[in-house]
């Protein structure tokens, strides 16, 4: 949600001060990311996030609420595989918050190759390009995603973890 993702920016600026306007258009390109998913035709998004982001609290009992509510509408999305990895799960492999932006079905030839955004405290983003790198974020992807709960069992948590939030 819109508030989260202020929130969550506003926490950072503990370490580096940005001016309010570039906050503010941080969250403001997050929040439009977001409409790929329900264009037409929409974008097709799988994501794995660890069970801790669903108990950690950011801005208070409604505002998590709010987001989870959000997490559960958008995993809901025909075009959505999200799933939870708990945090029960004993794991060879752990990762930074990274996002693979593909371009092209899989099996066919894209016109331009995979990238890679990893969210970085100095920097908002920083890119990957290089096929070594977008390649091993793809397999450490696979392999928090095969650890995860299913799509179905990752919504029930979040349900769950919705109704923690209620004061």
């Amino acid at each position: 949600t819109e508030d989260y993702a202020r929130q969550l920016h506003h926490n950072y600026q503990f370490v580096v001060r940005d001016p309010p306007d570039i906050l503010e258009r941080r969250v403001r390109v997050r929040i439009l990311r977001q409409e790929v998913l329900t264009r037409d035709p929409p974008l097709q998004l799988s994501l794995v996030l660890d069970e801790s982001v669903l108990l950690r609290p950011i801005g208070g009992h409604e505002l998590m609420r709010g987001q989870l509510q959000h997490l559960a509408e958008v995993a809901d999305l025909p075009n959505v595989d999200l799933r939870v990895l708990p945090l029960s799960t004993v794991r060879a492999m752990t990762a930074d918050s990274f996002v693979i932006f593909g371009f092209g079905a899989p099996g066919e030839t894209a016109m331009l190759n995979d990238v890679v955004s990893i969210d970085s405290v100095a920097k908002s983003e920083l890119y990957v390009e290089g096929e070594t790198d977008t390649f091993l974020h793809r397999v450490v992807f696979e392999s928090l995603r095969s650890s995860s709960l299913s799509p179905e069992k990752s919504q029930e948590l979040i349900q769950r973890s919705k109704l923690a939030w209620i004061a």
